[in-house]
């Protein structure tokens, strides 16, 4: 017999925490946008989140949304990072990419930030004031945009 529906989207969350794809702490979608990307009911996804919950996976915070639990991902001393094999999937050398990324080993060069004394504050903190109140919403999602995918793809082509 097949296993309900709503756990095996909690199976799949889970897999992707496993995996390092949502870090410890880090926010999962939302029930709503779950719903939507998965097609199915909100009464499915709040079903598969509290399972996620009873297993110790993720977390709900009023009003704030679920979280990944801090316990989830232990990293191996010692971790060596294998290239990748140019015989692989696009799919494979992708996980391996995303991997590689949350590696705390690794130094990311990707967003270096300037020291907040050569920025313009002042202007920063009208100018998002401002968005916050038009649009709420673009400053309080954080997704992995098609920029951020265009660029791993290429990175992929090239063997990086």
């Amino acid at each position: 017999m097949d296993s309900p529906l709503y756990e095996k989207i909690a199976n799949q969350i889970e897999f992707q925490v496993h995996e390092g794809i949502f870090l410890p702490g880090a926010k999962i979608p939302s029930v709503r946008k779950s719903s939507k990307r998965m097609e199915v009911s909100v009464a499915t996804v709040l079903q598969a989140y509290s399972l996620l919950e009873d297993r110790g996976i993720i977390k709900a915070r009023p009003q704030k949304g679920y979280f990944v639990l801090e316990t989830q991902r232990q990293t191996p001393e010692n971790t060596q990072i294998e290239p990748a094999s140019n015989d692989g999937s696009m799919q494979t050398r992708l996980q391996q990419l995303l991997q590689t990324s949350q590696d705390e080993q690794i130094i990311q060069f990707g967003a270096p930030v300037p020291n907040s004394q050569f920025l313009p504050i002042r202007q920063l903190q009208r100018s998002v004031g401002r968005l916050m109140r038009l649009e709420p919403e673009i400053c309080t999602a954080y997704e992995f945009t098609c920029l951020a995918r265009s660029t791993c793809v290429a990175k992929l082509r090239l063997g990086c």
